[in-house]
């Protein structure tokens, strides 16, 4: 068997992952929650306008777009939390990665 030997510099790579994989994950989770408040703005807007209507044509054509508005809303609502919990999971790795560099620096050091 093949004997491999943990490195600062191997360590301090995979660190540079996890921040490169971390940023990732945020920018995009920024992207959806930028997305799910203009849609909670629209909804909110759509709403407003909703009550102002008379019965009839305009208040139904309303009413069918909150709908859809709503719906696309409460499916982002899950990539959020997928975004949000990939973030997590990769600082808790990120984390441990610094913990054993720092453990290898006292051996080392």
């Amino acid at each position: 068997m093949e004997k491999t030997l943990l490195t600062i510099s191997a360590i301090n790579e995979e660190i540079e992952l996890c921040k490169d994989v971390i940023s990732q994950f945020q920018e995009k989770l920024d992207e959806l929650t930028e997305k799910n408040q203009l849609l909670t703005n629209r909804l909110t807007v759509l709403r407003a306008v909703g009550e102002k209507l008379p019965e009839g044509m305009a208040k139904q054509v309303n009413q069918a777009n909150i709908g859809i508005i709503a719906d696309e809303r409460f499916e982002l609502l899950p990539k959020i939390s997928k975004q949000s919990n990939n973030i997590e999971y990769y600082k808790q790795i990120l984390n441990t990665v610094i913990d054993l560099k720092r453990e290898l620096e006292k051996v080392e050091g």
